[in-house]
């Protein structure tokens, strides 16, 4: 490819086969996504970053393709870790619940149950109740197709249907069998439509006990939605099968091809035909059409076989072998090994000269942040960063670790992490921006009210709950722990130096960066007077 940058249109073709073969090397981390979405994603990182891609390029470091193809894979692995979240709010089978074959025996004994559903339905949004319509009654549902129906991406357009079935629920009275507890967490989310971290600190619960009870309501809204139909119109066939078209050419379907091959693990037959057939195969995935293939299912399929049916459609491109052989080495990482690494470097580096009062999580988070139910406590535990913290320790060591202590209120060495990644990084975009003047340290004070000149600790406090995927107390907690142990520690924000001040910290932005965390962590300067 020449060195000069080709048009977006050129470029889409020519490297979507190479980012099928990221998003295989992808697959074999865990980070998993169904053919669909693999399209969406490349489609949706050439809108958004194609003017950054061209105009960060640099010829003489090295091949547009190689670059376009790490960029991707930056670009990729939060989406899909996003879209997994996404799905996991509502589970595949829950929403296909919704499509399920309508049964008029049934629907008329629930008769009225169907006449309050319609009302409630009515009651929605027009955008809400069109979206959620057009899905249980088209011919096959499908995601993607609404997505450009309505000119929304699919993330948002799975979020949409996820907030119409949470109003309908709430719009109903409350159901027989659903706990007094799930309905107080229904009303919390869907009729005053607080976030689910606020729905725990107003309800007294844990995120996990939250998700938990949504979860169910989806459940049991999806039930009561099955015998739901319009006032007009016969009730459409489901999903139609490709096996007619295969009868008059005597020849698989692209689409069949791919199903079969993906279903057959280690067919090495099919996998040979997809290769053949690449071209053919990514040609029909960009018609908006819904696969046989559910969510579900690609949920239970080996992610290395997986990983090879993508890995067989990129051999459509000539640019493959070279952007992965001159890819950085650790651009797809393990991401369990590196967890534990995080985990590891926590214990052994951040906290191993720290004072008791920052190293004993008791201390520091016991006094605002309540204890988690065991079950979340135990999922903590099992986390590879936890996992990692307490490596090399006896299992009486391992009891009393900090790990396990940061368990007890549902912290991971890794949202410890997050939480000062969270800063950073915003710091880091207020000043790209120009919010923040680069000549001027950045002083963040140690409690979470803004003092002085400080920077508001709040906007920080809700960028940690964010990143690290926590509580509003408990990114109140890790906030303030942060702030005092970066006194000892200045190098706790990447990029960032950190030294101590009257009201908590001075931050000034650097362009030394300690990518390996056991020398940023580990550097200290336990000698420097630190104000009370």
């Amino acid at each position: 490819m020449p060195e000069t940058t080709p048009n977006m249109e050129t470029a889409y073709k020519d490297l979507r086969p190479v980012m099928f073969g990221a998003l295989g090397k992808l697959a074999r981390q865990g980070f998993v996504v169904a053919p669909a979405d693999a399209v969406d994603l490349i489609h949706d990182f050439f809108v958004e970053r194609w003017d950054n891609l061209v105009n960060n390029y640099d010829p003489q470091k090295g091949r547009f393709e190689v670059y376009s193809y790490v960029s991707f894979v930056h670009f990729a692995r939060p989406r899909i870790l996003r879209l997994q979240r996404l799905q996991n709010c509502l589970q595949p089978e829950d929403i296909e619940m919704l499509t399920a074959n309508y049964d008029a025996e049934r629907n008329l004994a629930a008769e009225q149950d169907t006449r309050i559903v319609r009302h409630a339905i009515s009651r929605l949004a027009q955008g809400e109740r069109e979206v959620l319509t057009n899905y249980i009654y088209a011919e096959a549902p499908s995601e993607r197709m609404l997505a450009a129906k309505f000119k929304v991406s699919r993330y948002r357009l799975r979020e949409t249907l996820i907030e119409a079935l949470g109003r309908v629920l709430v719009l109903l009275d409350k159901p027989e069998r659903m706990p007094e507890r799930d309905w107080r967490v229904a009303l919390a989310l869907w009729r005053d439509r607080r976030t689910i971290t606020e729905a725990a600190s107003y309800l007294g619960m844990t995120t996990h006990q939250i998700r938990g009870a949504n979860s169910r309501n989806m459940r049991l809204i999806a039930e009561a939605l099955r015998s739901y139909e319009p006032h007009k119109g016969p009730h459409l066939a489901r999903r139609s099968t490709m096996k007619a078209k295969e009868a008059k050419t005597g020849r698989q379907t692209p689409q069949v091809l791919l199903e079969k091959a993906l279903r057959s693990e280690g067919n090495q037959d099919l996998l040979r035909q997809v290769s053949a057939r690449a071209q053919e195969v990514l040609a029909v995935l960009e018609k908006p059409e819904s696969f046989g293939l559910s969510e579900n299912e690609i949920g239970q399929m080996d992610p290395l076989w997986i990983a090879e049916v993508y890995e067989a459609l990129s051999r459509a491109s000539s640019e493959w072998e070279a952007a992965v052989a001159h890819a950085p080495e650790d651009l797809f990482y393990a991401h369990a090994g590196e967890e534990r690494q995080i985990g590891t470097a926590f214990k052994e580096a951040l906290i191993a000269d720290l004072p008791d009062d920052l190293r004993d999580p008791h201390q520091w988070l016991g006094p605002t942040v309540p204890k988690v139910e065991e079950d979340e406590r135990e999922y903590a535990l099992k986390t590879p960063s936890a996992e990692g913290a307490m490596l090399k320790l006896s299992p009486q060591e391992r009891v009393t670790s900090e790990a396990a202590s940061l368990a007890d209120y549902g912290v991971t060495p890794l949202m410890v992490l997050r939480s000062t990644q969270a800063i950073s990084f915003l710091l880091d975009r207020f000043l790209r921006k120009g919010k923040l003047d680069l000549s001027v340290p950045v002083t963040l004070p140690c409690e979470t009210i803004r003092t002085g000149d400080s920077f508001d600790p709040e906007i920080l406090v809700d960028e940690i709950r964010r990143v690290a995927e926590c509580r509003q107390i408990t990114a109140d907690a890790l906030y303030r722990w942060d702030i005092r142990v970066a006194r000892y520690k200045p190098h706790l924000f990447e990029r960032f130096h950190a030294e101590p001040n009257e009201e908590g910290i001075l931050l000034t932005r650097t362009e030394n960066r300690y990518d390996d965390l056991f020398k940023r962590w580990r550097f200290s300067e336990m000698a420097v007077p630190v104000p009370a």
